[in-house]
């Protein structure tokens, strides 16, 4: 049986017979398929096994691939057309592909048509069928689904710097004073020497970015940075040699160069990082420990401050006022990932001293997670859940209440901390979080390049919205003869009811007329239509569509 089978052909029976779930149907005829293959094989049958991509919910402006499995599943070698299209709510053809494929008996071929990018939210189909002018056994030569393309969950894309945009484990930094971001070091692809010494400036005004600004001393990696009065402090990092840093770089703005300090006490990459009235905290850090070190900018000297009570590293940190927040991070001597989120508050008289407390639990273990701040919140966003699952999630702790509520998700993926900065109010637009590359997959492969923003006063958007009630209804999904269309107007309506075939054409007029508001259902004989799938479109105030299946 075919490995893409979930089902046996005892389940095909009852399927076939009772089951009105467009699903199950698609069980139905691939298992009819896979016996057809080993009981009676048709010496000339090829056709679709499933669209791979894109998935049903896709996002604008984000491109996607178009890919299609197919297989022969005759006992000749074919040579045949496959067809791929995608069509809009008024059947405008906004993607089309075909090429010829030449496959021997059994053989399945996954095939990428190319890119397809959405540019306006909305309801598509997409379809493919395969084209053997002598195929004995056309039921399995097409098929297809409906798409929906929806706005970026308010998250919106901004320009990409134009040079070395692969990054991750960098250090992304907010000017307050001059309301600039920063990018620095780090790698493309976390590949022993690939690190990269560069440092961009992302003006969040204009969108642009500035790419020519002084180069690090030298390339470094897992680092994080703190502004303050002027300048960046970077302390440590990881080498291109592969060695745990103790250098402390420091970028002063004004004159775009680079210095360096005095080197932390040990070496450390990985950390995290606060600042205090000018008072720079590397907090834990590779290879796993407790130690906080305070550096003194007036003194220009290193201290050892209170250590936290857990090893920390590869985790969040953010800092409001006098109070450090870790959110997430690796226990690495104990292969474990954090589990709730820690407070320090800074003793003003004393800055090494700092009272460490337990806050809420974290909504899970997660550690490469991103973290910024805001005026009684914080947010992670991404990591990796109990270490192995790399998450797009995205959680706002409230200081006040001790605890976490989930907000829009990210659009994909993401870890590789250190990825993200929070931009509050500025010039009537309202606060922002940013998220500036990072590991999209928890893979390191070459994925790094997205750079995108929220704003904060939409991230909860979804619980503000009311969900439009649905309009269409169809059933049965699955028919042989009749059909009943239930609709819902909530206003005064001019109605248009039809039927699609797979390829865009419409083959029966339903419905046309005014309609008071109300529920309506409406019967129609579909006897006359040839086994297949078909599309019922309802056009009011605005085009719904509903999916069915013809068989004999």
């Amino acid at each position: 049986m075919d490995e893409e089978l979930p089902c046996d052909s005892i389940q095909f029976r009852f399927f076939y017979s009772d089951s009105t779930s467009f699903n199950h149907w698609g069980y139905a005829c691939a298992i009819d398929n896979v016996i057809l293959d080993g009981l009676f094989p048709f010496n000339h049958d090829v056709g679709v096994i499933k669209i791979i991509s894109p998935q049903e919910e896709n996002l604008i402006g984000v491109p996607v691939n178009v890919s299609v499995k197919y297989k022969n599943f005759g006992n000749n070698v074919e040579t045949f057309l496959a067809i791929v299209k995608i069509v809009d709510s008024t059947n405008t053809q906004v993607f089309s592909k075909d090429t010829n494929l030449t496959l021997i008996p059994y053989e399945q071929i996954e095939i990428n048509f190319g890119s397809w990018t959405p540019n306006k939210t909305g309801s598509y189909f997409i379809y493919t069928k395969t084209i053997l002018s002598y195929d004995e056994y056309p039921q399995n030569d097409s098929t297809g689904y409906s798409l929906i393309v929806k706005n970026l969950s308010s998250w919106r894309p901004i320009t990409q710097p134009p040079l070395n945009y692969h990054r991750l484990t960098h250090a992304t930094v907010y000017d307050p004073d001059n309301d600039k971001i920063y990018m620095i070091g780090r790698t493309p692809n976390g590949e022993q020497g690939s690190n990269v010494p560069y440092i961009y400036r992302y003006d969040p005004v204009l969108n642009i970015w500035e790419t020519n600004l002084a180069e690090m001393p030298e390339p470094r990696g897992w680092i994080q940075g703190g502004y303050w009065n002027g300048k960046i402090y970077v302390p440590g990092g990881y080498t291109n040699s592969g060695t745990n840093s103790n250098t402390f770089f420091i970028y002063d703005i004004s004159s775009n160069s680079w210095t360096q300090g005095p080197p932390l006490p040990e070496p450390r990459f990985a950390y995290g990082l606060a600042v205090w009235n000018g008072n720079i905290y590397v907090i834990g850090g590779y290879p796993g420990t407790k130690t906080v070190y305070r550096f003194n900018i007036a003194n220009n000297q290193w201290t050892i401050a209170k250590s936290i009570p857990l090893e920390f590293d590869m985790g969040g940190c953010v800092y409001l006022g006098d109070t450090i927040y870790l959110v997430g991070g690796y226990r690495r001597p104990y292969d474990q990932a954090w589990t709730r989120i820690l407070r320090g508050i800074i003793n003003n008289q004393n800055p090494d001293s700092i009272t460490w407390t337990w806050g809420a639990y974290l909504p899970y273990f997660n550690f490469n997670n991103g973290a910024c701040a805001l005026p009684g919140k914080i947010y992670m966003i991404g990591g990796a859940k109990q270490v192995y699952l790399p998450q797009k999630r995205v959680w706002e702790y409230d200081i006040a209440k001790n605890e976490w509520k989930e907000l829009t998700p990210y659009l994909f993926t993401i870890s590789r901390n250190n990825f993200a900065c929070a931009r509050p109010e500025k010039g009537g637009n309202g606060a922002r979080i940013y998220i500036i590359a990072g590991d999209a997959n928890c893979d390191w492969k070459i994925l790094n390049n997205y750079y995108y923003y929220i704003e904060k006063g939409i991230l909860n958007y979804e619980e503000n919205l009311k969900k439009e009630p649905k309009i269409l209804f169809v059933n049965p999904s699955i028919i042989k003869d009749d059909l009943k269309i239930h609709f819902i107007l909530k206003t005064k309506s001019n109605v248009y009811i039809s039927i699609y075939n797979l390829p865009g054409k419409e083959v029966a007029k339903i419905y046309k007329g005014i309609k008071e508001p109300g529920e309506y259902v409406i019967k129609y004989d579909c006897r006359n239509l040839t086994p297949g799938i078909y599309f019922i479109i309802l056009k009011t105030y605005k085009t719904f569509s509903s999916k069915i299946v013809k068989i004999r």
